[in-house]
């Protein structure tokens, strides 16, 4: 799961947890969290979880949640930038990237396909 990043800069017209700018998006599209939790493929627990910044999403469903609403991974997990994506973008940022490359050696290693040594 990809966690908060805690040397993210807050902005001030943003928010400043992934759950408090999932709750933005979730309010603005008029969902429950179940209604939400139906459209990404999750369950409500997952989605309280996040919400309540006692959890994260997996990326795949980060990534649902892009293709879904249009919705800045940058903004979501960062918490930088615009909310929703105007074009289709060409690169990712650098500390997204970081993030993510995290994420996937992490499940590459639970899974068994690499040995991490740490």
């Amino acid at each position: 799961m990809i966690q908060n990043s805690s040397s993210t800069q807050r902005k001030q017209n943003q928010m400043s947890t992934q759950g408090e700018r999932l709750e933005k998006l979730r309010k603005l599209k008029g969902f429950s969290q179940q209604a939400l939790a139906d459209s990404i493929g999750v369950s409500k627990s997952s989605v309280n979880k996040v919400l309540s910044d006692g959890g994260n999403f997996e990326v795949k469903n980060y990534l649902k949640l892009n293709e879904v609403y249009g919705i800045s991974l940058d903004w979501l997990i960062l918490g930088k930038g615009d909310m929703f994506i105007t074009e289709k973008p060409t690169q990712i940022s650098d500390e997204l990237k970081d993030v993510v490359k995290t994420e996937v050696i992490t499940l590459l290693n639970e899974y068994g396909v690499i040995d991490v040594v740490k």
